[in-house]
């Protein structure tokens, strides 16, 4: 197929040009290689050598209807996206122009062109569901409001009933056809948005469409010169400088953790799988790891100091976050290979390595 990928450059889809390149198809790249996680045109790496690149912003909509005039696109995987989610309500406008502005654009373009895209991939997040379900002291499910300022300044992380202000019991894992979306900040919101853009557009047009709800994804290539990077590369790059990793809240937030080649192997499948609908799939492991026990292993593999529970917070942050995969398993034939304990020696000997580099290569 002739694949377009937006966001190409990136963490993801660096990865996945080289995948789909391996794979045979032709690579259509678009990234406008934005300063803050790339470092500007000189990180262009060697794999778009067999892709044909464009560096432009999507949302540009004369480039991107030019450029869709002259490339004839079989599906579109669409991963261009601001991302800084501690950030994005510091940076509204931002992550409003480039994710749903972006997406926008792009859509517009694609009828603009009456190109003959089959399928549209788009690189979603778990940020859509907010705090998600939980389970209360009745066992009855409740979605929490989010953890107010007052809240985390005295130290108390478990979300609460919305009938009784208690502690909740416990948290249920993210499924795209039963959990509510409810995101709790701009970066999980202008998701949701690109989410029913997609969907809309696909629909009206008989194009099917692919949501993949992508939990915290990791792995060697990820930017360790952007500070809105994951919390493991960080605490991966910290450890390795033998600094104490400082954990927030009581350490045990919970995330599901994935290996940056399972995440492209969802994706190759997405474009590829033969669908009879549109559908919304999660990925992730399955496995709900602590921030403390992940911050001890990583101390552990690079010899730093042990780390620090400290209390600390950061607003908009959630308290859970993991995945059912089993939608994922069942319509994609997609499961996750590499577990947490392995993927983290891979990360830490990216960052340890002195060849290491940002431009994905």
């Amino acid at each position: 197929m002739r694949i377009l990928v937006t966001g190409a450059a990136g963490f993801i889809g660096s990865r996945l040009v080289l995948q789909l390149l391996a794979q045979d198809h032709t690579v259509v790249a678009v990234d406008n290689f934005s300063e803050r996680v790339h470092g500007g045109l000189a990180t262009l790496g060697k794999h778009f050598n067999k892709a044909k690149f464009y560096p432009i912003d999507i949302r540009s909509r004369d480039s991107m209807r030019a450029l869709l005039m002259s490339e004839e696109i079989d599906a579109v995987v669409h991963l261009a996206s601001e991302t800084a989610t501690g950030k994005s309500l510091e940076e509204i406008v931002e992550h409003t122009q480039s994710n749903v502005c972006g997406t926008a654009t792009l859509l517009a373009a694609l009828s603009d062109a009456k190109s003959p895209v089959r399928r549209i991939v788009l690189a979603s997040s778990r940020a859509v569901y907010g705090e998600g379900a939980w389970v209360n002291d009745r066992d009855e499910v409740e979605y929490p409001a989010p953890r107010s300022a007052m809240q985390l300044s005295l130290g108390k992380w478990i979300p609460t009933s919305v009938i009784d202000s208690q502690p909740l019991e416990r948290p249920l894992p993210h499924c795209a056809s039963s959990t509510l979306t409810a995101p709790v900040s701009i970066y999980g919101t202008t998701k949701l948005a690109q989410e029913g853009l997609v969907r809309s557009w696909s629909h009206a047009n008989d194009v099917s469409s692919v949501v993949l709800r992508f939990q915290n994804v990791y792995g060697p290539g990820q930017s360790t010169n952007n500070p809105y990077t994951g919390v493991l590369t960080l605490f991966c790059t910290r450890a390795s400088q033998h600094q104490v990793l400082d954990v927030y809240e009581d350490g045990n937030i919970i995330r599901d953790f994935v290996y940056i080649d399972d995440v492209v192997k969802s994706l190759t499948l997405a474009v590829e799988a033969p669908l009879e609908r549109s559908a919304i799939l999660d990925v992730g492991t399955g496995v709900a790891a602590s921030l403390f026990s992940v911050a001890q292993r990583m101390s552990e593999i690079l010899g730093a100091p042990a780390p620090v529970i400290s209390g600390n917070y950061r607003a908009g942050d959630v308290r859970t976050a993991y995945a059912d995969t089993s939608a994922s398993i069942h319509w994609l034939g997609w499961e996750p290979l590499t577990n947490l304990d392995s993927g983290l020696e891979r990360l830490c000997q990216f960052v340890l390595s002195p060849s290491k580099s940002d431009n994905h290569d």
